[in-house]
């Protein structure tokens, strides 16, 4: 991922984002790229933020949302968080979400539009991981 992300803020224009989850941010200190970044998480600084019924402050270029999802109970929550996403104004999601066993549907893509982006995260035989890359709709 620490790879990509410079590829997709260069080839999407993007400048400002917003990582949703960042937990304590180590591994995107390491990332290469020159954009204005702002971290939110439910638990950890630097903004306490819940994605299930908060709304960004402001539009990001890009909402980074990577391996949260999948820790949500229902699939309303995970609707309410996309809902929240669209509110803000921001442009582009960055999503991971996982091809598992049918029986656990909020694991299952959340987004109805097909992404710009779709790149495999890992090679699990029973969970695939994915990236994808949607443009917000308003």
């Amino acid at each position: 991922m620490r790879e990509r992300l410079p590829m997709l803020a260069k080839r999407y224009g993007i400048e400002t984002v917003a990582d949703v989850g960042c937990g304590d941010q180590w591994w995107v200190r390491k990332v290469e790229w020159e954009v204005e970044y702002e971290g939110f998480d439910i638990e950890h600084q630097p903004v306490k933020f819940n994605c299930i019924v908060d709304v960004l402050p402001k539009a990001y270029d890009l909402i980074m949302c990577l391996y949260v999802t999948n820790h949500m109970t229902t699939w309303k929550y995970i609707q309410q968080t996309i809902e929240n996403f669209q509110k803000s104004g921001s442009k582009y999601l960055l999503l991971t979400y996982a091809d598992g066993p049918k029986d656990r549907e909020p694991w299952h893509c959340p987004i109805e539009w097909p992404p710009l982006e779709l790149f495999l995260a890992n090679d699990n035989p029973k969970w695939k991981w994915w990236h994808g890359l949607w443009e917000l709709k308003p």
